[in-house]
């Protein structure tokens, strides 16, 4: 029984950051699973993680992460 403004504030107190980065934050940490894995490309592991294209994927990844899925495979094999 939260407002939208209540939830917002008690969740960023209780978690540290607002709810949208946390579920970024969620999302590109599967992303850097799949892409660890190897078989898929980037575009793929950006649709199956809920990005709406590979560049929006790669601009969340770089916030999060502080590289590139590219590099971030490459690093990885």
């Amino acid at each position: 029984d939260l407002t939208r403004f209540h939830f917002i504030r008690s969740f960023k107190q209780a978690a540290g950051i607002p709810p949208h980065q946390f579920m970024i934050r969620l999302r590109v940490d599967r992303a850097k699973e799949m892409l660890s894995e190897g078989n898929l490309s980037i575009a793929e592991v950006a649709s199956q993680t809920g990005f709406g294209s590979p560049i929006q994927l790669t601009r969340a990844f770089r916030r999060v992460v502080g590289t590139t899925p590219s590099a971030f495979r490459r690093d990885m094999l």
